[in-house]
């Protein structure tokens, strides 16, 4: 027995393909014309759809005037293909399962190269010497549709539009005498104006191809291939109707043969199937892992971008089935998802360089809002020659959605536990508040007192810089109180630890009771680290206010840095083994220290082992948060009665960070240019001594100031005299009209306008983009550094 054929050997090589934008008249006279079932339509030989006498049919039932209409819009897309290689019986399969009855074929690269009908696989069984003898009546259909000869071929259409049958026959007294097909009606169509409502015995073909219930299938099969039909009444002894039988009915009842077909096949080509098993084991494994992967699409395109894989997962994002979308072109596949193509096609040009492409996109449709992990690669055959691409796509939508509920809790934790040690905080700094004001008064007072003096007068220059110093203590305070209370993003950068650490002690000090001394041992040389300075605040906060309330009676706090070189030792949070060098900054206390079980849980969010009222479990907690978002990690040396030691390791940073140092506060100068005099500033500030003072600075400095002590104020005498005023300074809190507010408007009248805004909390007065693109404006913090606001004055009046 000769091998199985292919499709190639069965099909027609001689095919009628149209452009997608023919018209439909001129598909129905292509059809007429060459006595065909189907067209196919193709661009550049690339199969694209395919028109049927059915899709005809269904179109004049409705009765459509659609001569004119592209051939396009009633097609049927993607059409079912094959290779001319593909075995017959695999391609009658395909075609079985999908219910159609044309094969489109192409060659290796895709294009056109023929087609196999239902009527060819029929002839090829018919001459298969293995078919099984069955008669016709086990095939045919008993009650096929009629109508009689004085009915319209109207009627005849309707009723093979709303049953869906492919014929209807004419019958008179129980004799067929004719038949209306799907062919004739395209037929029809083509005639002048009225052919629908004339009797079908006009139009009818006539006579009928009878055969008898008790011939055997071949024979018929053998009619219907020499009379060029695909369809036979079926008539008893007496010549009354009984029954059709169709090309279609005839493949069915063909197809008991296969089993001994295939199983001869086999037989024949077990020596192939042993050696091509391996390879099929793997492919049905690869088919299986590639359906089976539920949470990720898997695209597959040839070069031209064409889907040619498509898997179950794929189905759900894009919303569409999988026979939809293979054939179809990536780009419109896109679209019809309403999904961005911009990244896609950078990834399709890196792949066609042999490299992978990731990327996001963000997508909103039925389903709400999505965010889907992507990435576009080559794919590549055995000489590193790229045959097509791979597309993969993972909806990450409930997993963002996830980590943005954690970071929003965990902002909302930190948040509640900064707020905490703040209320702890409170006593301390209000005994430091007390003795800055104590000294800010009592000096002041005494130059009241010394103004009629001589000798006292002397002295006021000293009593005056006393103020000044309480004032800047004050100011300082309050920095750091902002700094820590502040809930902005995160803002790393390369810290020089030891000052930091410093001038955060100076705070912490007031926290203390005077049972407990605090101690500092910094290594001045220790590198730098990348942190954001406010998180390591909150670090040496939460961990002395920890060893503070650990600590009975008297006791001892250190704070150490410095650079531990050579670590050996596992980490308490990541119980990994650590080597290398890195920077410590450690809190050591003399307090009453844990058991193991309780350092066991040390970290543990709400975790304490203090009495109600006394903390709420979270120091710890956001010490671990930030040290591990950080990259750092932990040591903890503690036993009961012995105290603990809290290490918190970073890696150095690879560069050198400032140094701060304390700087003189510069004299103010009270001289500037020459045309300072000149200048008219306006200042809107509703503290009337804030207002007051900066009046008599620029005075002094000789400007022109003219105060006010609202923006309303402020904006009425803009608007006045536009062109009056140099640059305006505004406090950003005022009641009627807020700085940024007054800026805006000010800058609707004059959009080249200087205005510096002057802010006591250092929000954010900008859009959330970062930027202020009205006009020019200078942000500077309260309380107004003379030498910081005349620098401001003189660098926005020279680029004006």
């Amino acid at each position: 027995m000769s091998d199985q054929p292919t499709l190639g050997e069965i099909g027609s090589k001689s095919i009628v393909d149209v452009a997608p934008d023919t018209p439909l008249r001129r598909a129905v006279e292509l059809m007429n014309a060459n006595r065909i079932s189907c067209l196919v339509v193709a661009e550049g030989r690339r199969p694209l759809g395919i028109l049927t006498e059915r899709d005809l049919v269904r179109l004049i039932a409705r009765s459509a005037d659609g001569g004119e209409t592209p051939i396009s819009e009633l097609m049927s897309a993607p059409p079912l293909v094959a290779s001319v290689d593909t075995a017959y019986l695999d391609g009658y399969q395909r075609c079985a399962e999908r219910g159609v009855r044309h094969l489109i074929l192409v060659d290796d690269e895709g294009l056109l190269a023929g087609i196999v009908t239902e009527t060819d696989f029929m002839n090829h069984l018919g001459l298969d010497a293995y078919v099984e003898i069955k008669p016709v009546s086990s095939v045919m259909a008993r009650r096929p549709l009629t109508v009689t000869e004085d009915r319209t071929v109207q009627d005849a259409l309707d009723l093979m539009f709303s049953t869906g049958v492919s014929c209807v026959i004419v019958e008179r007294e129980g004799l067929p005498v004719g038949i209306l097909s799907e062919r004739d009606m395209v037929r029809l169509s083509q005639s002048p104006g009225g052919a629908v409502t004339r009797p079908v015995a006009d139009v009818m073909s006539a006579p009928v191809v009878a055969v008898t219930s008790e011939e055997p299938l071949h024979e018929a099969a053998r009619a219907m291939r020499e009379r060029r039909i695909r369809r036979l009444a079926v008539v008893d002894d007496r010549g009354a109707l009984i029954g059709i039988v169709t090309g279609h009915d005839l493949v069915k009842g063909l197809e008991s043969r296969y089993t001994a077909f295939l199983r001869q096949v086999i037989e024949h080509q077990g020596q192939e199937l042993s050696r091509t098993r391996e390879r099929l084991n793997e492919s049905l494994v690869l088919e299986n892992i590639l359906r089976a992967s539920f949470d990720m699409a898997i695209l597959a395109m040839d070069l031209d971008c064409r889907v040619r894989y498509f898997n179950p997962a794929a189905e759900t994002i894009f919303g569409m089935k999988a026979a939809e979308a293979v054939g179809q072109d990536l780009e419109r596949l896109y679209a019809l998802a309403n999904l961005d193509l911009t990244q896609v096609e950078r990834g399709t040009r890196e792949s066609r360089e042999g490299r992978s492409f990731e990327f996001e996109l963000e997508t909103t449709g039925s389903s709400g809002h999505r965010f889907l992990e992507c990435r576009v690669a080559p794919i590549k055959d055995p000489r590193d020659r790229i045959q097509g691409f791979v597309h993969t796509l993972s909806d990450v939508t409930a997993a963002r959605q996830a980590q943005e509920e954690h970071d929003r809790l965990s902002a909302e934790l930190l948040q509640a536990r900064k707020m905490e040690a703040i209320g702890q905080l409170t006593g301390g700094i209000a005994h430091d508040f007390n003795n800055i004001l104590a000294s800010v008064l009592g000096y002041t007072r005494l130059v009241l007192d010394s103004h009629d003096s001589d000798d006292d007068n002397a002295r006021v220059p000293g009593y005056l810089g006393e103020v000044y110093k309480g004032g800047k203590r004050a100011q300082e305070l309050v920095r750091q109180l902002l700094a820590f209370s502040r809930s902005s993003p995160q803002n790393p950068q390369h810290l020089d630890l030891a000052p930091l650490v410093q001038e955060v002690t100076k705070m912490l000090r007031s926290t203390l009771p005077s049972t407990l001394s605090l101690k500092l041992e910094l290594d001045r040389g220790a590198p730098a680290v990348f942190l954001d300075p406010v998180q390591v605040q909150q670090l040496l906060m939460n961990l002395v206010l920890n060893a503070r309330d650990s600590i009975e009676g008297h006791g001892r706090i250190t704070i150490g840095l410095r650079l531990a070189r050579n670590q050996n030792e596992v980490s308490s949070i990541s119980h990994r083994p650590l080597s290398g060098d890195w920077v410590e900054l450690s809190v050591t206390d003399t307090g009453t220290g844990m058991a193991p079980d309780v350092l066991e849980r040390a970290f543990d969010p709400f975790f304490t082992t203090k009495d109600v009222g006394r903390g709420s479990g979270m120091g710890l907690s956001v010490v671990h948060g930030i040290v591990t978002r950080n990259g750092g990690e932990i040591l903890v040396e503690s036993r009961p009665g012995q105290g603990s030691r809290f290490r918190l390791l970073f890696p150095p940073s690879p560069e050198t960070a400032e140094r701060i140092e304390e700087k003189p506060v510069p004299p103010v100068r009270t001289s500037r240019k020459a045309d300072a005099g000149r200048r008219r500033i306006l200042v809107a500030d509703d503290e009337s001594s804030v207002a007051g003072f900066l009046g008599e600075l620029l005075e002094r400095t000789g400007y022109l100031p003219t105060v006010v002590t609202n923006g309303a104020e402020a904006l009425d005498l803009f608007r006045r005299a536009p062109v009056a005023f140099d640059l305006v300074i505004a406090d950003q809190v005022m009641p009627k009209l807020t700085g940024i507010e007054l800026a805006a408007e000010l800058h609707e009248l004059r959009p080249t306008l200087p205005v510096i805004l002057a802010t006591a909390l250092g929000e954010n007065l900008v859009n959330p983009g970062g930027q202020y693109d009205k006009g020019p404006i200078t942000i500077l913090s309260k309380p107004l550094e003379p030498e910081d606001l005349l620098e401001a004055i003189d660098a926005m009046i020279e680029t004006a």
